[in-house]
């Protein structure tokens, strides 16, 4: 993939967690300009395409657990 939309980029933004951007920063090692540039699709770069990716596969698999979770032990027996 050689770059991403600006509405796909919102699109990504939307399913990430609250406080993700100081995630990407430590897990990228990059500055803040470069990730802002990345965020206005001024620039793509595949290593902050797929953190990004994983933190929303990362979130969505805990948000899967607490529900699954959740339904445990707020099920009643019969």
């Amino acid at each position: 993939m050689d770059e991403l939309s600006v509405n796909e980029i919102e699109i990504l933004k939307s399913k990430m967690p609250k406080g993700y951007y100081p995630e990407i920063l430590k897990r990228s090692g990059l500055s803040n300009g470069t990730l802002n540039r990345f965020f206005r699709a001024d620039i793509y770069r595949e290593d902050i395409h797929k953190i990004i990716l994983d933190l929303i596969d990362e979130y969505e698999s805990e948000k899967r657990q607490l529900v699954e979770r959740t339904k445990a032990h707020t099920t009643v027996s019969t």
